[in-house]
């Protein structure tokens, strides 16, 4: 079986084929499957949302769940 989430990507993440999709994964695909679908290297990830809450690559995802994937924030 599949699932479906949808991703949002923010700023330096956004590639010229999207920065919102839906994306589908096989069941119980992590947070880190998806980012290995997407070809994003893992140091260009600084922040994991799930369903607006604060989440983690090795995180589970269910069916219709809200990724946001935001690129380290740098200060100075």
């Amino acid at each position: 079986m599949t699932i479906r989430v949808r991703v949002s990507l923010y700023s330096g993440l956004r590639t010229d084929r999207f920065a919102e999709a839906e994306v589908e994964l096989p069941e119980g695909a992590t947070v880190n499957d998806l980012r290995e679908k997407l070809d994003l290297p893992l140091q260009d990830i600084g922040i994991v949302m799930v369903n607006a809450r604060s989440g983690t690559f090795q995180q589970r995802l269910q069916p219709g769940d809200r990724i946001t994937l935001i690129p380290p924030i740098g200060g100075g």
